[in-house]
């Protein structure tokens, strides 16, 4: 049920940053995402901050940067270039990610099939970055933002299963939000906060509901999902993320071509391939 819920909200968030993005700039959308988000768990870090172990705080920080300080920017000026269905389907390489970055970094044992996973999810992304004809043209390489979002992404889940599990999922994501609504709320000072009017409310609308939806509340049921199931399992949620947002983007009347249905299919692959159940390990004989 929390996977089905996750993919549901993050599958909408792209369809949203788009509309966001009509009338703000990036660094509104990602700044007001961010900090709209740190007011809403500012009560919650206020009531808990006598039982928040604030000790050993260097892995909540590198945490919050990588799930929801650099992301937001990243996925907003991405898709001031490309199309909501790109950065859906891009999104994709979390788990394969997850997995090259756990076996870097966390000490997780990689499979051959967990290469060749890679390697196909890493092949359907270079067919959506590259572009028609490989050309590679500018708005093409903005899905390398995304494409770095999602590295990031895949670094938070290994540090929240192996640094952060024993602290609960609402305090991490109160003290990720918070923590980064600072230099959020310096960035929207210096771009400019955004005027009220009626043509930036549908905007307004939809940033505000990013934040509340998309970020806050996803964000506490994905770190709840990850304790539970681990962060390798947890970014199963990408299978069912890029499908709601390609309904998105034909509701939105965008043009879903061969290519992005290729790309969908090598990336959906891969990561079939890492994540699909493993037999567990017997001793062999002396």
């Amino acid at each position: 049920m929390l996977l089905l819920t996750l993919s549901l909200i993050w599958g909408s968030s792209f369809i949203l940053i788009k509309k966001s993005l009509v009338a703000l700039t990036p660094l509104q959308t990602g700044s007001l995402r961010v900090l709209i988000s740190a007011l809403a768990f500012l009560p919650w870090l206020i009531i808990r901050r006598r039982h928040i172990p604030w000790r050993g705080i260097l892995p909540v920080i590198v945490f919050s940067l990588c799930e929801v300080g650099i992301p937001p920017f990243l996925y907003a000026f991405a898709q001031t270039r490309i199309d909501s269905s790109t950065a859906g389907i891009l999104n994709s390489l979390v788990p394969l990610f997850t997995l090259i970055t756990g076996a870097m970094f966390f000490a997780i044992r990689v499979a051959g099939r967990d290469i060749a996973g890679v390697l196909l999810g890493l092949t359907g992304a270079i067919l959506l970055v590259g572009g028609r004809g490989f050309a590679f043209r500018s708005a093409d390489l903005f899905g390398l933002l995304v494409v770095l979002a999602t590295l990031l992404y895949a670094v938070a889940g290994n540090i929240l299963q192996t640094r952060l599990s024993s602290i609960s999922p609402m305090d991490i994501s109160a003290m990720a939000f918070v923590s980064m609504g600072i230099p959020a709320f310096a960035i929207l000072m210096l771009e400019g906060i955004p005027d009220v009017s009626a043509a930036t409310l549908p905007s307004l609308t939809a940033v505000t509901i990013l934040s509340l939806v998309g970020s806050a509340a996803a964000i506490a049921l994905f770190s709840r999902l990850v304790q539970l199931a681990g962060a390798l399992l947890a970014s199963f949620v990408t299978y069912l993320i890029p499908v709601v947002a390609l309904i998105w983007a034909v509701i939105d009347g965008e043009t879903v071509g061969g290519l992005q249905l290729l790309a969908l299919a090598g990336i959906l692959g891969g990561v079939a391939l890492v994540t699909r159940p493993r037999k567990p390990m017997t001793d062999r004989p002396a």
